[in-house]
C-alpha cells in the first residue's frame, strides 16, 4: 500500500521480486529489444470500456427510433450500427481475454471501499431517481409520462438496459469489492470507465435538453447526472492513472 492509503503502482508479479526489484526471464530478457513495438499491458484493460459503451448504445439507436411513424432516414445507418456494435462486443471480448493480471495495481482497502460506494449510489440514483418513477407511471392504467408515450419502445428499451445491466453489474462489482474479492478488483476498472463514459452522454443529453426546453426535460435529473459524471469521472481517472503511467519500479515490467 502507498504512503497515501490509496493505490500501490507496482503490479501483482513484482511482489515476489527478491530485494523490491522486479525478476525476469530469460524470454522477458529475449524481448527486451522488441519491447517498443509490443502493446502496454493496460491497453486491453483501457479497451474494454469503450468497448462496452459502444456495444451498450448501438441497440438503442437501432431498436430505439419509431420507424413506423417518425419520417426520417436512421434506416440508412443500419449496416454503420450493426458494424459498430460487432466491433464493441469485439473489442471487449479480445480485452478481456488478454488482461494479465499480474500487471494490475493492487487496489487498497479505501479505494476498494470508495469504488464500491460510488457504484452503490449510481445504482441506487438510477434505480429510483431515474427509471422506478417512469415504470410505476408505465404500469399504470392511463400512463402521461411523455418520453413513454413519445416512444415505447425507446422507453422500455432503456429502462431494460439501465436496470437489467448497469444496475446489476453496479451491485454485483460493489459487493465485490466490500468483500475485496479479486475478481472484482479486475471488473472495477472497465466497469467505471464504461459508467463515466456513459454518465458523461447522458449529461450531454440533459443539458441539451434544457437549453432546447425539450417537454422531457428535468432539471433535477440533470444536476443529479452531472454530479454523477464528476464522480465518475474522477474515479477513472484515479484509477487508471497507474495503468497508464505505472510508476519507476513498475515501469520495466509495463515497457515489455
Amino acid at each position: 500500500m502507498s504512503d497515501d492509503g490509496l493505490l500501490h503502482p507496482r503490479s501483482r508479479k513484482e511482489r515476489g521480486a527478491v530485494g523490491g526489484r522486479p525478476q525476469h526471464s530469460a524470454g522477458d530478457a529475449g524481448g527486451a529489444g522488441g519491447s517498443g513495438r509490443r502493446r502496454h499491458p493496460s491497453a486491453p484493460v483501457l479497451a474494454i470500456a469503450p468497448g462496452l459503451f459502444v456495444a451498450y448504445m448501438l441497440p438503442q439507436y437501432i431498436v430505439g427510433p419509431d420507424y413506423l411513424h417518425i419520417r426520417g432516414n436512421n434506416q440508412r445507418f443500419f449496416l454503420l450500427h450493426l458494424t459498430l456494435f460487432v466491433l464493441g462486443v469485439a473489442v471487449t471480448v479480445i480485452g478481456w481475454t488478454t488482461i494479465d493480471d499480474d500487471q494490475l495495481p493492487d487496489v487498497s482497502d479505501r479505494v476498494a471501499y470508495l469504488a464500491s460506494r460510488v457504484l452503490f449510489i449510481g445504482a441506487l440514483f438510477l434505480v429510483v431517481g431515474l427509471h422506478l418513477p417512469g415504470v410505476i407511471d408505465a404500469l399504470s392504467p392511463a400512463p402521461t409520462n411523455i418520453a413513454y408515450q413519445d416512444s415505447p419502445a425507446a422507453f422500455y428499451l432503456v429502462t431494460l438496459m439501465d436496470l437489467g445491466l448497469i444496475v446489476p453489474a453496479s451491485m454485483v462489482v460493489g459487493a465485490g469489492l466490500s468483500r475485496r474479492k479479486p475478481w472484482a478488483e479486475k471488473l472495477m476498472y472497465p466497469l467505471v470507465g464504461w459508467l463515466a463514459l456513459d454518465a458523461v452522454a447522458v449529461s450531454a443529453m440533459a443539458i441539451v435538453m434544457e437549453v432546447n426546453n425539450d417537454p422531457t426535460r428535468s432539471m433535477a435529473l440533470a444536476i443529479g447526472f452531472c454530479i454523477l459524471t464528476i464522480v465518475l469521472v474522477s474515479l477513472t481517472v484515479h484509477l487508471w492513472r497507474p495503468l497508464v503511467h505505472p510508476a519507476k519500479g513498475y515501469r520495466s515490467i509495463a515497457r515489455q
